[in-house]
């Protein structure tokens, strides 16, 4: 029986199963919710077993209810395997296939119909009840990210329920999903989170495990967040957060006189999504030849989204769409002095200490202020020690930042919000005159300040 090869196995075996069991009747709708196909689930286990794939049973996907990270990734894991498992049928004549085999098929279809059922009843009933449940439970709903913490975390850090698939997406990487838009998916792997996207329209969106790896490595070359800056993952347009502005005052007492009167004081900080853009071309060439190309694309973005996040955060100028950043928000510290020194910036933290406001965890510069930092010098020419309260401040530096400028700062009261979801076009036309495609990559994020206090704007002349 010749195979053309140019049609996927998936689709091969999914079109044989469904001609000849129409033929024969036995074509079966196969019900999840009913006990009395747990044998089906069972024997479907054990035929993927023989290929080396996993199966879900309905109870293990039934204990992911709630959890939309570990839901989409059982989903992608389900289609990748019974891809791999078609794939095994594909040269083999359906009268022969076993029954078995044909319920293997109909089983985890109902398993994948199962978790985008669950997937639909969750994002119903976030819909209907998520602003009382934020409120009442909002340490499971809402997580402000450390430097270290990976945002994968955001979506599933307080659910214990593991198995598997928990942590076993398909084994591609970012930039390999985005060569698929433009050549078509290679692998089952990457045929399977190619299912996973939600594509339309020219693009589409980044399942959530690519995202957030994305999203880490993204962070990992932002300057704010290697000074301690903290990242807020935000699931709506708007999301808001209490910040204290004025500390409650304690006062001593006598017996059975009355308490003083002292009120903490608070605001809010609200974070608007601003879309931030990434154009991306490559030729068709170096698209279809280079092997270190799911690198490169993935530093590409990367790199560029951490750029133009770190300067909203540092010098962002507040007219929208860019954020506001340390260096013009109203409550920041600032000083000028002549050159940069040891002792100007004792003098910025002493203005951190009077505010009341945590150690810095770093002290951000232009390249050029870091050189002039790094070669002051004694009297007698060799290199000036910093003083004790400066010797572990970290000094990192920025092409970011204006001239002469530097701010230091606890970071930890930066707060860099990043909308949950990435979308990705493919434009095959505006330079196919030379032979490119292009990539445009949108991400939604905002910068926020917790306590302006805590940081010191330093400028030189």
């Amino acid at each position: 029986m010749r195979v053309d090869k140019k049609i996927s196995a998936a689709r091969l075996a999914a079109d044989r199963y469904k001609n000849y069991s129409q033929e024969i009747g036995m074509s079966k709708k196969i019900d999840w919710r009913s006990d009395g196909s747990i044998g089906i689930f069972l024997t479907a286990k054990t035929e993927f077993a023989k290929i080396g794939e996993e199966f879900l049973m309905p109870s293990e996907a039934n204990m992911l209810r709630g959890n939309k990270s570990d839901l989409l990734n059982a989903r992608a894991n389900m289609r990748r395997s019974l891809s791999n498992f078609k794939k095994t049928l594909e040269s083999t004549d359906p009268g022969k296939i076993t029954e078995d085999q044909w319920d293997t098929i109909s089983a985890a279809g109902s398993t994948i119909d199962q978790i985008s059922h669950q997937l639909d009843m969750d994002e119903a009933a976030a819909a209907s009840f998520g602003a009382r449940n934020a409120t009442a439970n909002s340490d499971e709903g809402f997580r402000i990210l450390g430097k270290d913490e990976s945002f994968g975390q955001s979506t599933n850090a307080n659910d214990s329920r593991r198995n598997h698939f928990g942590n076993d997406s398909p084994k591609i990487g970012f930039g390999e999903f985005v060569k698929a838009m433009a050549l078509g998916p290679q692998t089952p792997d990457i045929r399977a989170a190619m299912e996973e996207a939600s594509i339309g329209g020219g693009g589409a969106t980044v399942p959530d495990y690519l995202f957030t790896s994305l999203i880490d490595r993204m962070r990992a070359r932002t300057v704010c967040i290697k000074a301690g800056a903290k990242t807020v993952p935000l699931q709506t347009l708007k999301t808001s957060i209490a910040r204290l502005t004025g500390d409650p005052t304690a006062g001593w007492r006598l017996e059975n006189a009355a308490i003083a009167e002292s009120a903490a004081s608070f605001d809010r900080v609200t974070f608007t999504a601003n879309s931030l853009a990434v154009l991306v071309k490559v030729s068709r060439e170096l698209l279809e030849d280079s092997v270190n190309l799911n690198e490169a694309l993935t530093n590409a973005f990367a790199q560029s989204m951490a750029i133009s996040l770190d300067k909203a955060a540092l010098v962002g100028s507040g007219t929208a769409p860019e954020p506001r950043g340390i260096w013009n928000t109203t409550g920041v510290n600032a000083l000028t002095a002549g050159a940069l020194t040891y002792d100007l910036l004792l003098d910025a933290l002493l203005a951190m200490k009077n505010a009341n406001a945590a150690d810095p965890t770093a002290v951000a510069m232009t390249p050029a202020e870091w050189r002039t930092l790094q070669g002051l010098k004694d009297s007698t020419g060799q290199p000036l020690r910093p003083p004790v309260a400066l010797e572990s401040l970290p000094v990192l530096s920025s092409t970011n930042m204006g001239a002469n400028q530097a701010i230091m700062g606890d970071f930890s009261q930066l707060l860099i919000g990043v909308r949950t979801g990435l979308r990705i076009e493919l434009l095959t036309e505006r330079f196919a005159d030379s032979h490119q495609y292009a990539f445009i990559a949108h991400l939604r994020a905002d910068v926020q300040l917790a306590q302006p206090a805590a940081f010191v704007k330093i400028q030189t002349t």
